[in-house]
């Protein structure tokens, strides 16, 4: 791997990596709030340090920061969101309240060419006793002058 080694010559190498805590989630909580985990209350994963509780309405993540001051910010993958689960569930509601809505919508489709079913059989079976009622009276028309002449 002659490259890599040419890159790493002339580059920072990193050999100890020294974080808040051993898992991620309470890493990057603290990482992007700047606040070590007994503040944040973050301390596993899964936490959020952005809570109800009020020393946490004034707090700001580092993403935020920047957005709010003119720059663009992005995530991918793996990174900090504040209220992910909030978020996450109000997602599943939107998500179930849209399946529902079309579920309900398709059954009320389902029903309504049913309808549209049993009256075209409906009237096809009318059509064909009106022809065959005809037929019956054309017979006996026929019969009537094959008879008489």
């Amino acid at each position: 791997m002659p490259n890599l080694d040419a890159l790493a010559k002339s580059s920072t190498s990193f050999v100890n990596s020294w974080v808040q805590a051993a898992t991620c989630g309470v890493s990057r909580s603290s990482l992007l709030t700047g606040r070590r985990p007994d503040t944040t209350r973050v301390l596993s994963n899964g936490g959020c340090p952005f809570t109800n509780e009020p020393q946490h309405k004034a707090w700001q993540s580092l993403p935020e920061y920047f957005a709010q001051n003119g720059y663009v910010t992005a995530g991918m993958g793996k990174i900090f969101h504040p209220n992910i689960w909030c978020a996450l569930v109000v997602v599943v509601v939107v998500v179930v309240v849209v399946v529902v809505v079309v579920v309900v919508v398709l059954l009320l489709l389902l029903v309504l060419v049913v309808v549209v079913v049993v009256v075209v059989v409906l009237l096809l079976a009318a059509v064909l006793v009106l022809v065959l009622v005809l037929v019956v009276v054309v017979l006996v028309v026929v019969l009537v002058l094959v008879l008489v002449v």
